[in-house]
């Protein structure tokens, strides 16, 4: 009726496999989660942000750690993604930590906001943050957490205006 030679061998069978079950489902689980693209989604957009973009007169070449701005006028930087907030399916900024600031002038922070709109699979608007009452005072800030307070969608029409009349950069 009862086996003790039985349940002997079910807890020795359990206690071999439940162990392997979970490091199956750790090494699935981080297959799964690495393979997600963090750069931008297709949710109703179309389009992620992943990519070389250019207008002629600038443009913006993101990977899904780094975001290169690229300007004659000595403008441009490069940057760690530190945090990309979504507005809508296809607009949000994404803020970027310098690696490499811009020359033209000295940021008086490390942390740069770049705004998208209009995303697609092949165009988007994109532009650098800036304050839009008077140009010359840069918006750079010294933590993540004050970006995220600065350049978010309540703010859009202090330090994002050019995206309204903005060109659309197309992908390369």
């Amino acid at each position: 009726m009862f086996s003790p030679h039985l349940l002997f061998r079910r807890s020795l069978l359990l206690r071999k496999a439940l162990p392997l079950f979970f490091l199956l489902c750790l090494v699935m689980g981080s297959v799964l989660f690495s393979s997600c693209d963090w750069s931008g989604g297709d949710s109703g957009g179309g389009g992620t942000l992943t990519g070389t973009w250019s207008s002629g007169s600038d443009g913006y070449e993101i990977t899904s750690t780094t975001l290169t701005y690229i300007s004659d006028y000595g403008y441009g930087f490069i940057g760690n993604i530190r945090d990309r907030i979504e507005f809508s399916p296809t607009s949000g900024v994404i803020i970027v930590e310098y690696t490499t600031p811009p020359t033209a002038y000295n940021p008086p922070g490390k942390f740069q906001g770049v705004y998208y709109k209009d995303l697609t699979a092949n165009s988007v608007k994109l532009g650098s943050a800036y304050t839009v009452a008077d140009y010359t005072v840069p918006v750079e800030v010294t933590t993540l957490a004050l970006a995220r307070e600065k350049f978010k969608l309540e703010n859009i029409a202090l330090y994002g205006g050019e995206l309204t009349a903005a060109t659309p950069q197309t992908r390369q």
